[in-house]
């Protein structure tokens, strides 16, 4: 066999070498996680502001999926948009509904905040 023919001070060598390389992956994969988290988050609100709400209360069959998917998770997680009501200003939707849809303290669809 291989290790039976090395010197146990090899094998410890080995074994040091290949513990430190990875603690050092480690290490890299955690820095990158902390250093992109927030890049990360902004990319995935972005996403959901431009495709999203955009499509958000739509007739095809895909935007009422997506209509239907945002509302669950909106509901779920008691939250309005991507980062707060503010991002339903300007959306289809908000432009189409008039203001007896509308909460007038928020301006959110009302269908979001039914249970």
């Amino acid at each position: 066999m291989l290790w039976s023919s090395l010197s146990s001070q090899h094998v410890a060598e080995t074994v040091l070498i290949m513990t430190i390389i990875l603690l050092i992956i480690q290490i890299v994969c955690v820095t990158l996680f902390f250093a992109l988290r927030n890049l990360m988050a902004t990319m995935i609100a972005n996403t959901l502001k431009t495709k999203t709400l955009v499509g958000f209360g739509g007739r095809s069959s895909r935007e009422v999926r997506v209509t239907t998917t945002f509302n669950n998770v909106q509901s779920y997680f008691k939250c309005c948009g991507a980062h707060n009501f503010t991002d339903w200003q300007g959306t289809p939707w908000m432009d189409t509904h008039n203001d007896k849809t509308l909460l007038p303290a928020h301006a959110v669809p009302v269908l979001l905040l039914k249970n």
